[in-house]
């Protein structure tokens, strides 16, 4: 179990680490005209990713950093082997560029797991 600032989720086993990340990054997206997060796996952590996109659409993803959500997006579509996936939501300009910070901090450990 973790909490965010508004929600508390029961969480299923942890299926990436946070070395599995490259660099999330905040951007904003012209066509959709919003703010989001960019994010690059490890090959790896990219193969992990796309077989849980693909079979958890619908459902939340959470990225855990010392117990506490920072970001439990809903998984919209697969994301396919060696592609970078976006988290998308109200993001501002700040707040996008605090969680892919949060999300760069190498001093954490992050763990993403599927919300039940």
């Amino acid at each position: 179990m973790a909490c965010s600032e508004t929600s508390i989720y029961l969480l299923g086993p942890s299926i990436l680490s946070g070395n599995s990340l490259k660099s999330p990054s905040a951007s904003y997206n012209d066509q959709q005209e919003r703010f989001e997060l960019g994010v690059d796996f490890t090959a790896e952590g990219s193969q992990t990713w796309a077989q849980f996109t693909s079979v958890n659409i619908g459902r939340q993803a959470a990225f855990v950093i010392d117990s506490k959500i920072v970001s439990a997006p809903t998984i919209q579509g697969a994301t396919p082997a060696g592609s970078p996936t976006s988290i998308t939501g109200s993001f501002t300009e700040e707040t996008a560029s605090t969680l892919a910070a949060t999300l760069n901090s190498g001093a954490l450990p992050i763990r993403f797991t599927r919300s039940n």
